[in-house]
């Protein structure tokens, strides 16, 4: 068991969120799915009632409680999304 849980943020729920990130981070002990980005649709409400489903980037990256933001998008937006949540402390 560890000692605390670090907060986890998920940016896309396509195959890469559904498939892997979301349940790998929720599966792990220590990490607590915070949030998943989901722009449209309510597939990871259902999946993850627990969960909040944010709309925005600006969600994930105003919520305190994520340290660790996961970028789960097309290849072509990885640099921007991780830029903006590593400045984003």
């Amino acid at each position: 068991m560890a000692e605390r849980e670090i907060g986890v943020g998920v940016v896309g729920y396509g195959l890469g969120g559904r498939v892997f990130h979301a349940p790998f981070v929720s599966a792990v002990p220590g990490l607590r799915l915070v949030s998943i980005m989901q722009r449209k649709g309510d597939e990871a409400a259902n999946k993850y009632p627990a969960t909040r489903i944010s709309r925005s980037l600006e969600e994930i990256l105003g919520d305190k409680s994520i340290e660790v933001v996961v970028v789960s998008t097309p290849n072509e937006t990885h640099f921007v999304l991780a830029k903006k949540a590593l400045e984003a402390g």
